[in-house]
This record gives structure tokens, C-alpha cells and sequence, in this order.
């Protein structure tokens, strides 16, 4: 695991108990939700997911602009990865050094699962939206591609799992689905924290 030299607007925002108004964006994530979080670099996720026998990787990126302008105008994804913004993984970090690669794995998938039940439960309220960014990020999760991607981790964890402990493999399918919920809720409920 590659250790990540940079300190992202995160990871600051952490450290400082606070957002620098002069490069956050206007909405950023709740301290709260940021704590605990673990801010993988593309590097960190292209190595797990080569160890759990992933091949032929492909990348979008998003969020190239300073976060402080990220929400002015629509980004359109583009390939690559060496100018978008990092990917968020909650609990991959500390359960892929310290545990097993399967429950490396299993920590990942209410990530990508809730995203796409999220979005289906939603998907009628989608075309009512105003909010033309929302509704072309929101629609990422109900394409066909990302189906595809869901199933396929899903389908890799029944396979490497099969004959894994299942009492090992529950504790960070919970976690992982746990913090999922508590930022949904946060998101939801528009949670700001006082400085």
C-alpha cells in the first residue's frame, strides 16, 4: 500500500476542525463525516483492486476544478485519472493492511450497491429535478455500465468469499454499510456544523 504524500482539502479540514472558506467548496462534506474517513488516492485503489484480481481497469474522472468552483458549471466525466479529484472509500484502507483481501472486499460493496439502490428507489424523481449537475451525476449510477460494475464486485465477492468465515466477512459488510448511512442521512438532512 502506497502511503499518500499529499494532504488533501480533507484531510486539512480535519486537522483543523474547520473548512478554509478561501478553497473550500460551498458545500463540502460534514467535519463530522470527514473524521472519519480514510482519502484514497487512485494509486491505493488501482493496487487493491489489482491484488483482488481485477484486470483491464478503466477511469473517469470528475471534479478537475478547484473545489472552491467545482459546483459553478457541469463537468462532463472524461477519461483518466490524473486530474480528477480522489476517491472516497470509507474503511478500505484499514481492513485491505490489516485484514484479509476478502473482507478488504466486502468493506467496498455497500459503497457501490447503495449508490445504485439509491439511485433506482429515485429514479422516477430524477427526471422532476432541477438541478441539472444532480441529475447528470445521480444518472451515472442508474447506466448501464455502472449496473454491470455493481454485479461484477458482487459476483467476485460470492466467488472469492465461497468458502471464507462468513462471521469474518459480516463486521465490515456492517461497518461499511453503517457509515454509507450516516452519510446518506447527513446528505439527506443537509447537515452543517457550526465553527
Amino acid at each position: 500500500m502506497k502511503i499518500q504524500a499529499e494532504v488533501t482539502l480533507y484531510d486539512l479540514a480535519s486537522l483543523r476542525g474547520e473548512y478554509d472558506p478561501e478553497t473550500a467548496p460551498k458545500a463540502p462534506y460534514p467535519l463530522k463525516f470527514v473524521k472519519g474517513t480514510h482519502w484514497c488516492s487512485v494509486s491505493e485503489v488501482t493496487d487493491l483492486l489489482l491484488e483482488a484480481g481485477f484486470v483491464d481497469l478503466k477511469y473517469v474522472q470528475t471534479l478537475t476544478r478547484h473545489p472552491r468552483y467545482s459546483d459553478d458549471q457541469i463537468e462532463q466525466p472524461t477519461e483518466g485519472y490524473d486530474k480528477g479529484d480522489y476517491i472516497v472509500i470509507q474503511g478500505l484502507l484499514a481492513t485491505s493492511s490489516l485484514r484479509s483481501s476478502q473482507e478488504a472486499l466486502v468493506s467496498v460493496l455497500p459503497c457501490f450497491w447503495s449508490y445504485r439502490d439509491i439511485a433506482l428507489y429515485h429514479r422516477d424523481a430524477l427526471g422532476s429535478n432541477a438541478n441539472k449537475i444532480y441529475v447528470d451525476w445521480a444518472s451515472v449510477y442508474l447506466s448501464e455500465d455502472y449496473a454491470q460494475l455493481v454485479e461484477k464486485l458482487r459476483r467476485l465477492v460470492d466467488r472469492v468469499c465461497d468458502d471464507f468465515p462468513y462471521e469474518r466477512l459480516k463486521p465490515p459488510f456492517l461497518t461499511a454499510s453503517r457509515y454509507e448511512y450516516m452519510y446518506w442521512d447527513s446528505v439527506y438532512n443537509i447537515e452543517s456544523w457550526p465553527v
